[in-house]
């Protein structure tokens, strides 16, 4: 029984990050001035649907500010395009020359807050998804962009399937020990 007790300990305190996805329709009609104050954490992901006349682009604050792409820290133009975020602020614009401009369009700054407490400065970085089959996302946002379509990872969003499948092996283990 002790050891039972020792690999619930074991299961219960090996940390985590896991986030939840938000699907954003990347276009020139969206307003994404509401995802400065929204609270994300480490691990959570954006996943971009767009058109091909777009690009996701992660940029420097003051590229950011005002909306040059030549320096992007990376570059994508196939969608969807995920980024999982890291604790700190991320910076993306489109790099499309008129679609962002330093007033508003397709601009969009994140903080995400570390899963531990802490907080960095490391952006984010994209990674290409490939496309679902049928060649829709699932779920983008509605709105432009401006409301996010969450999708929890895991169970209730704080268990991975390993996780899962180590505290049912272990409850297994102990009722076959009695």
């Amino acid at each position: 029984m002790a050891l039972a007790v020792v690999f619930l300990v074991m299961l219960l305190s090996t940390p985590a990050v896991f986030g939840t996805d938000y699907n954003i329709d990347w276009s020139l009609s969206g307003d994404y001035s509401s995802w400065a104050t929204r609270p994300l954490v480490e691990g959570d992901s954006l996943v971009f649907t767009y058109g091909s006349s777009h690009s996701v682009d992660v940029v420097s604050k003051s590229d950011y500010d005002s909306c040059v792409s030549s320096n992007a820290i990376q570059s994508t133009s196939n969608s969807p395009t995920t980024i999982t975020l890291k604790a700190g602020t991320t910076y993306i614009i489109c790099g499309t020359p008129g679609h962002c401009s330093p007033t508003g369009g397709m601009k969009l700054q994140v903080t995400a807050k570390a899963a531990s407490g802490g907080s960095g400065s490391t952006p984010a970085t994209p990674t290409t998804t490939p496309a679902p089959a049928g060649g829709s996302p699932s779920t983008p946002a509605s709105s432009g962009g401006s409301t996010p379509a969450p999708s929890g990872n895991g169970v209730a969003g704080s268990l991975s399937g390993a996780h899962l499948s180590f505290g049912l092996g272990m409850g297994a283990l102990v009722a076959l020990l009695g």
